[in-house]
């Protein structure tokens, strides 16, 4: 689809945006195409939008086949385990994830690890947050 900037934020990014002030852990994007690029591989929706502008403190996770790349330097944080990708191959790959700087890969195991953290994941199964007693730090 092709949507214009005023249309993004007032129609179809509000409830995004009420997840990220939420608290949301992840995100998924998606297969469409939004404003000719793929939505997982598209960094004005991921990066800009969502990341900066938006706040978000999450990780962004890949539906399945919805990579048509390799899509990390553009804002997606983890591919969807378990089932091969593009083609029927994995794309985020040694090779691919190996030309990544240090910073980026801090940055994308960071917010997955962040998020694991602050919802208990690494606590005892007593210890674990139940909603709605789950909080933002």
């Amino acid at each position: 689809s092709i949507v214009d900037s005023r249309s993004l934020w007032e129609v179809y990014y509000p409830p995004f945006q009420a997840a990220v002030d939420a608290g949301v852990a992840a995100v998924m994007c998606s297969y469409n195409s939004v404003n000719g690029r793929h939505a997982c591989g598209n960094p004005d929706l991921l990066l800009t939008d969502l990341k900066d502008t938006m706040g978000f403190e999450g990780f962004v996770q890949s539906d399945w086949w919805a990579l048509h790349s390799f899509a990390a330097p553009q804002g997606v944080d983890q591919e969807m385990p378990g089932i091969d990708g593009t083609d029927g191959k994995a794309v985020f790959t040694h090779r691919n994830l190996d030309v990544l700087d240090g910073a980026k890969i801090d940055d994308m195991v960071g917010r997955q690890l962040k998020m694991m953290l602050r919802h208990g994941l690494f606590e005892a199964a007593n210890m674990v947050c139940q909603p709605p007693h789950c909080h933002k730090e």
